[in-house]
Parts: structure tokens; sequence; C-alpha cells
């Protein structure tokens, strides 16, 4: 029989349903595995009635790391300081770490690789892309080990996904709707790193360090939220046969590509169906071909059942090196601009209303011997009408200069493009 002994850092709602679930279903535990899980530390802001005598608590989780009996430290503080600190505190002492972190994976991965290999030891991160979806484990074992990882689009933000699907499904506006994610636990009382994409942005960063054996590089990588998606956009959208869904972006062809954009896809694909706040993740491979976890994302027991499976692993001698590769193998990745995007767009228009006939003519001169449009769409409202049309294979920064001399047309009260993917999956 193996025992691992282990230190809790953060006693929030994951902290308390990892200890929870080590506390409860231990039994269980050492009858699937053959390992005895033993939480000796806690450390929080406050000490919690629910913790067991036999636990030491510390105010201070750097202090904690010094007792010399802790095997693992699992970490679910947040944020990129004291977070930081503990994991390079327990790394260098030779302690395996176990995070749901995705801020300091993606923004300081690649220093924190170097001391666990020094230092021998296993870091576990499931938890911290889509929560009890093996994605990790996925790119590890299978995708990447054996595959080259061609592409991969992923549904990263449960609360993004949210709002998109009730903007769609009952015609609200997006300022109602993220008051009701925050009222339903969905959003943050600060919502900002899930609208404006760096939730996205940050797990995205971690995947493709594993799909390409790279350093993991958040700083270059395009990032939009959905913020600026209104309810015209998704009515077009829908009009033409697509849902907007907020999508994390990796394709290797001749350079990698990495992006968070809100992005058309059509309805008829399995992507397009995942709704509400569940999390998927798309993935084509050059052996494997097309496969797709779909799953929830977010929550207590969702992210603990994550984080404990991790530390089953480590208890197995399962974990590989962090991102796969040792990390003085990890590639400085060079990130494709996004101005360099050859795909499909929407072009939306909105024109001051006048008669049919004419406003029609005016759509046909904006792009007369410009673009080919693939197909169109319109809204018509008591003084303006607004229409989106599908332009296919053009490179980003032609678009955006087109888009950007739209604005200045008398005719046109505004102008925007939202980029479109067609996926096969």
């Amino acid at each position: 029989m193996k025992k691992l002994k282990v230190a809790i850092a953060g006693l929030g709602t994951v902290g308390k349903s990892v200890y929870e679930i080590l506390s409860n279903d231990s039994k269980s535990l050492f009858e699937k595995h053959n390992v005895k899980f033993e939480i000796i530390a806690a450390s929080a802001r406050s000490k919690k009635s629910f913790l067991n005598d036999n636990v030491k608590f510390y105010d201070n989780p750097i202090e904690m790391v010094k007792n010399e009996d802790i095997d693992v430290v699992i970490e679910v503080i947040g944020g990129n300081n004291i977070a930081k600190d503990l994991i390079i505190n327990s790394v260098s002492s030779k302690k395996h770490f176990i995070t749901a972190n995705k801020a300091l994976l993606a923004e300081h991965g690649y220093e924190i690789a170097k001391i666990a290999d020094k230092n021998n030891v296993n870091i576990g991160f499931e938890a911290s892309t889509v929560g009890a979806l093996p994605i990790i484990k996925s790119f590890k074992d299978n995708f990447a080990a054996v595959n080259d990882i061609k592409e991969f689009y992923g549904i990263l933000n449960g609360t993004c996904n949210f709002i998109l699907t009730k903007m769609e499904e009952e015609g609200r506006g997006f300022d109602e709707i993220l008051k009701e994610a925050q009222e339903k636990g969905y959003a943050e009382a600060d919502p900002t790193f899930d609208i404006k994409g760096i939730d996205s942005g940050h797990k995205l960063a971690i995947l493709s360090s594993i799909a390409y054996g790279s350093k993991p590089n958040f700083k270059d990588q395009h990032i939009e939220g959905i913020d600026n998606i209104d309810i015209s956009d998704i009515e077009l959208a829908s009009d033409l046969g697509y849902k907007i869904k907020l999508l994390g972006v990796y394709k290797y062809f001749d350079q990698p590509f990495q992006a968070v954009y809100p992005a058309l896809i059509d309805k008829k694909t399995m992507i397009a169906k995942v709704d509400n706040t569940y999390n998927t993740v798309a993935t084509n491979c050059s052996n494997a071909g097309w496969s797709m976890l779909v799953g929830h994302g977010a929550g207590g027991m969702i992210t603990a059942s994550a984080i404990v499976a991790d530390l089953v692993d480590i208890a197995n001698d399962h974990n590989s090196n962090i991102f796969l590769h040792n990390a003085d193998s990890l590639k400085d990745v060079q990130i494709s601009k996004i101005e360099n995007r050859i795909g499909n767009y929407m072009i939306k228009i909105e024109i001051k209303k006048e008669n049919i006939s004419k406003d029609r003519e005016l759509f046909k001169t904006i792009f007369e011997n410009k673009y080919n449009i693939d197909n169109s769409a319109y809204i018509t409202c008591d003084d303006k009408i607004t229409a989106g049309f599908i332009i296919s294979k053009q490179k980003e920064s032609e678009i955006s200069s087109f888009v950007t001399n739209l604005v200045n047309d008398n005719n046109v009260i505004s102008a925007k493009f939202i980029r479109v993917e067609n996926l096969e999956f």
C-alpha cells in the first residue's frame, strides 16, 4: 500500500470539495488504487470548521510547505502572486504540486517546468483548463504523444457560453443576461476575465503549449471577448445558418496560430450544439482525426474531481513532464499574427433606412468590385437596416481596412466584422 500526505492551500468552494472527496471517498479511492491519501495540513485566510483536528492549520501557505512530511501540495488559491511563490517553494523542496491555476501556468509555466524538472517532481493541472474534462491527459497521453495536433477549437469558458446561448434562445441583451449569470453564480462580481476572453486565453496558452511542444505564450495571443457582441449580431448569424461561440483556436500548418475570439459556426456542427455552461474541445490529429470532449468546465466538485484524478496519477507515478516535453526542449513559439489570418468573415453594416430598392442598391455599391458575397441577411427597423454579408477566403488585414473605411462613409451608421470558422466537426 502506498501512502501520500497531502496539504491543501485554499479552502474556498474548490478546496472544500477536494477535502470532502479525500475525506468521504477515502475507502473507495483505496479500493480502486491501493493508495491512502492523508490530509495533514491546510492553509486559508481563516480556519474552517469542517477541518479535522488532525489537520494542522497554517495562516501562511509558504510556512506550510516547510513541513517536511508533506508529499503533495494542492493549490486552489488562484491569482499569480502567492500562488507563484507557493509553487516555486513547494517544487524546490521536492514536493509534488497540483493546481487549477490557469493564469499561473499560462504566464509562468516555462519557469515552473524548469524547476519541476530539476527537482524531479510532478505537476498536475488537469483542472486548470476545462474542469473535469480530461483534456490535458488526452493531449499528453494520446493526441500529442502519438499524433501531430493539427488544430483544435475550444469553448473554454462556461460564462460566455451561457450568455451567448441565452441571447440566441431568448432574444435578450448582453447586459441583462450577464446580470442573470452573476445571480446564478456563473459569473464573478467582476466578470472582466471571462467576458473579455482572458480566461479562455490562459487555457488556450496551456493547451497550445502541449500541442506544439512549446513554451506557453499567453502574451502574444490575439484575444477578444464577447462584450461587443449584441443581439443583432446573434440574429444575423442565426438567419445565415450560424451560431456565435467564443472560441479558443489553435492551428498549425506553416506556423502556429493561437487566438481567442467570437466566431460564427454552422448550426449543424457538433460544436455549435454545445450550449449553456458546457465546455468542449474538438481536436484534429494527424492519425486519429477528429475527436471531441464535452462537459461542465467549472464548479466545486467538478474541479475537485480533476484535482483528485491528478493526485491518483501522482501516486501511480503516471504524470509526465508538465508540458509533455522536458523544459529544456520546449520551443519558443512565434505565433502568426491575427492580421495574416485567411478565412471567412461576416461583415455587418448598418445604414439609414430610406426605401428598399435604394437601400439594396447602396449595399451593392459598397461591395462593388471588391468582394463576392456568399450569403446575406437583413434586419429592418423603423429608421435603419442592419445587414450581414458572408465573405470567403480573405486576409484579415484587408477586411479590417475595408470595414474601417466603411465607418467613414456618410451613408453608413456603423460597420464591424466577425470571423467565421468552417468546422467539420
